[in-house]
Formats: structure tokens, C-alpha cells, sequence
């Protein structure tokens, strides 16, 4: 509900990223590499975007310099039926 992209007012959109320990986030946003401002001494990164952002517009730099989409900013895969299922353990 906080980390990944998500409305922040009027005219803006926030990602959100947690990386605890860690300096500075940069991000690729429509092909520029970008700081994320840090937020909260516990790693949290904000950077503000335009409200018409899509969740694939912005790939998020790792500390290993992996460049991947933010796992934050799909929506879940897992539902209600899959819980169900697992819990009775016959999720196949």
C-alpha cells in the first residue's frame, strides 16, 4: 500500500522505494537517469512524476546495477480463490 507508484495530489504521482542502508536510489524515468529524494533515515525514497505515469514508465537501479521494473508497482497475482487454496493445500 506505500512502496511503488501511487497518487500523491492534483497533478503528481509518488513512487515510492524502500532500500534501508542505502545513500542515494536512482531510477530511469523515460530514458534520464534520476535521484530519488530520501524521505526517512529507515531508506525510504520518493521521487514525484507526472499523474499521467504508468507503472512501466520508470525501472528502478539496484545496488548491484540491475536495472528492473519496480516489483512494487504490479498489482498482486496471488487472490482471494489461490489463498483459499493454499491454505486447504491443494493450491496446484
Amino acid at each position: 500500500a506505500l512502496l511503488g507508484l501511487h497518487p500523491h495530489d492534483k497533478n503528481h504521482k509518488v513512487i515510492r522505494i524502500f532500500r534501508p542502508d542505502a545513500p542515494s536510489v536512482h531510477l530511469e524515468v523515460r530514458g534520464k537517469i534520476v535521484e530519488a529524494a530520501k524521505v526517512h533515515k529507515s531508506g525510504l525514497f520518493e521521487y514525484l512524476a507526472p499523474k499521467d505515469w504508468a507503472y512501466n514508465e520508470y525501472r528502478v537501479y539496484h545496488h548491484n546495477g540491475q536495472l528492473a521494473f519496480d516489483p512494487y508497482a504490479f498489482w498482486p497475482t496471488f487472490g482471494e480463490l489461490d489463498q483459499y487454496l493454499f491454505g486447504r493445500g491443494v493450491h496446484y
